[in-house]
């Protein structure tokens, strides 16, 4: 009996277990519906707001209407004519915005295009007035005191205050004096004196023009009929933007650990594929490539901030990652103005970077950081060609977090360097005493329009006494090599100064100075590599600063690392030799060469024999030859 009353109290207790179960599933039900009906009622509620709509019946008369529409009595078009009515055709209001902001837009563009015309009719009315004030001027200063009618030179008095002997011979028509032939004569000397002042005008023009990357009408091309592919439309066009005519281009060396992206990144901006050709993708030779203004404000109209263009342009010298090339970043870190140091954000700071940091300190060149490979951070959201002082701010957080923590990790290892302070470009308030980072992207073309402008604003503000053009010439030979068809040719950097065909130069070679003659002045097309083969551009003269290659006589054993002089009349030629030679740092003048025992060693150019030479004397391989 008692097992029987125990097992009834379990049975008991077990059934209001699941009673109290099932109230409380009931509850959650009805807590649950309640939630549902509360939502649909706050959406409800935001579309009427966003669409306009008017509730006519309350919120119980709309359940019952409901109802009747379950029950088939009421159809859903006549429950929505009943409990609510659309006060602003949504479709309607869209189209009418559309067609009044269209007609704003209209007016506007007519008023701006009223407006510029008028500006310019003022600009040219105001142009005339001057130049008719100049000449009027300068008729008035010619003529000064020459009147006939003014009482400093009265032609009858001069005549009365002679007697008849003197006036023997005096015709009008004489050739002893004609007035007619001397008014005719001043006409000519004057018309010739405005005739060169205009061709002084317009060679600096040209001048000027040539610094700037635009050609002359008469180039000639090899193989080609010499005409001018860019015509009036390039003139006009340079006209209205000319850069000032008293600076020349800033020369800007690209440094960096292999493989970082610096031949990418130039690739890029000149629209080739200089990198493709390269054994391996790594650069094995130093060159240079020009960037005329213009391509300096395409590549920066996308900035928050419209860049002004002073300078002709930019030349860019791309130099070796690779550990064997020391000797060619030595080379292009000494005779540029500004250097760009490439990082790869992933990787940090590595080994060639450290000496490239030395380098460019040891000359005592101003840098700033590129912050290479940008689009490999996990999730970045790339758009091409975009700024990326816009690209990081539309970033997700978490990416912004990684963005922030690998610039972080490589200013510490600045630090590490001796640079103390180091910013991104857009919060460094001291570009000229703090190193600037600027986040780029090879691939995407993201941060190039950051880059550019914060090259051109550097060198603008911080470099403007040094940019300033002179007339000595600074000439440094940079690569030697051989092209079929034009023999041994020399690549130089112009930085000063200007060459012409037939001139008389020195270059250091490996058996003393080589005396020859320019027999062509060669510069690769713009936007194009001076190191790799293809058309070249014939040129008379050229001026600084621009990459040349120079063909003559006798430059088989010329060696990069020195200077190139120009002989004159009046120099001592012997003197200049000297001085050519003298301190020429080449692998090739060091390199022990051992008679009958070692290898002989043969390369496309000086640059890659110096450094594997200088490869072969760390591993201690003897060299023959």
């Amino acid at each position: 009996r008692k097992e029987e009353e125990r097992k009834q109290r379990e049975l008991e207790r077990e059934a209001e277990r699941l009673r109290k179960l099932k109230e409380e599933e009931e509850r959650k039900r009805e807590e649950e519906r309640k939630r549902k009906i509360k939502e649909a009622r706050k959406r409800q509620s935001e579309y009427d707001k966003k669409n306009q709509v008017h509730h006519k019946v309350s919120a119980r008369q709309r359940l019952y209407l409901e109802s009747l529409v379950k029950k088939g009595k009421m159809t859903k078009e006549q429950l929505d004519d009943i409990t609510r009515t659309k006060m602003v055709s949504e479709q309607k209001s869209k189209e009418q915005q559309q067609k009044e902001q269209e007609k704003l837009l209209k007016k506007m563009k007519a008023e701006e295009k009223q407006r510029r015309e008028e500006k310019k009719r003022r600009e040219e009315e105001q142009a005339q007035k001057e130049a008719e004030a100049r000449a009027n001027a300068e008729m008035e200063s010619l003529f000064d005191g020459m009147d006939i009618g003014d009482e400093d030179l009265d032609g009858a008095d001069m005549l009365d205050g002679l007697d008849e002997d003197a006036l023997d011979g005096i015709d009008g028509n004489d050739d002893e004096l004609d007035f007619e032939d001397l008014g005719e004569e001043m006409a000519k000397e004057e018309a010739a004196a405005a005739l060169a002042a205009e061709k002084m005008k317009e060679e600096k023009h040209r001048i000027a023009k040539l610094r700037a990357g635009g050609y002359e009408s008469g180039d000639a091309r090899l193989g080609g009929t010499g005409e001018s592919k860019k015509g009036a439309d390039m003139d006009a066009e340079y006209a209205a933007e000319a850069p000032r005519e008293d600076l020349r281009s800033p020369i800007c060396a690209i440094l960096g650990h292999v493989d970082v992206g610096k031949t990418l990144l130039l690739d890029y901006i000149r629209k080739t594929k200089v990198q493709d050709g390269e054994a391996g993708g790594i650069t094995q030779q130093i060159g240079a490539s020009f960037l005329p203004m213009r391509t300096l404000k395409e590549k920066t109209k996308d900035m928050p901030v419209a860049l002004k263009v002073d300078i002709p342009g930019l030349l860019i010298i791309d130099t070796p990652g690779h550990a064997s090339f020391s000797n060619l970043r030595s080379r292009g870190s000494s005779m540029c103005d500004i250097a760009v140091l490439v990082i790869d954000i992933m990787h940090g700071i590595e080994q060639q970077t450290r000496e490239s940091i030395q380098l460019l300190l040891k000359h005592r060149t101003p840098f700033i950081i590129a912050l290479n490979k940008i689009d490999r951070i996990t999730e970045w959201i790339s758009k091409k060609d975009a700024p990326s002082i816009d690209q990081v701010k539309v970033q997700k957080k978490q990416v912004q977090n990684i963005f922030e923590r690998r610039v972080k990790g490589i200013k510490d290892q600045l630090q590490e360097l001796g640079f103390n302070n180091s910013f991104l470009y857009w919060d460094n308030k001291n570009p000229k005493k703090y190193v600037s980072l600027v986040p780029t992207s090879a691939v995407s073309g993201e941060g190039i329009p950051d880059l550019l402008a914060v090259l051109t604003q550097l060198c603008q503000r911080m470099m403007e006494e040094k940019l300033k053009v002179r007339d000595d010439l600074e000439c440094t030979v940079l690569e030697v090599k051989r092209i079929e068809g034009l023999g041994t040719t020399v690549d130089v950097v112009l930085a000063n100064g200007q060459l012409n065909e037939n001139d008389r130069i020195v270059v250091a070679g490996l058996d003393g100075p080589i005396v020859s003659h320019i027999r062509a002045l060669l510069t690769p097309k713009p936007l194009r590599e001076i190191r790799v083969g293809g058309d070249y551009i014939h040129h008379k003269t050229v001026y600084a600063s621009i990459g040349v290659k120079i063909a003559g006589p006798d430059l088989d054993k010329a060696i990069a690392g020195g200077p190139l002089v120009v002989i004159g009349e009046d120099d001592d030629e012997e003197e200049l030799c000297d001085q050519v030679q003298a301190n020429v740092d080449c692998a090739l003048k060091t390199s022990p060469i051992r008679d009958g025992l070692g290898v002989f060693v043969q390369a496309s150019t000086i640059g890659a024999m110096e450094a594997l030479l200088s490869f072969l004397a760390e591993k201690e391989i003897p060299v023959a030859g």
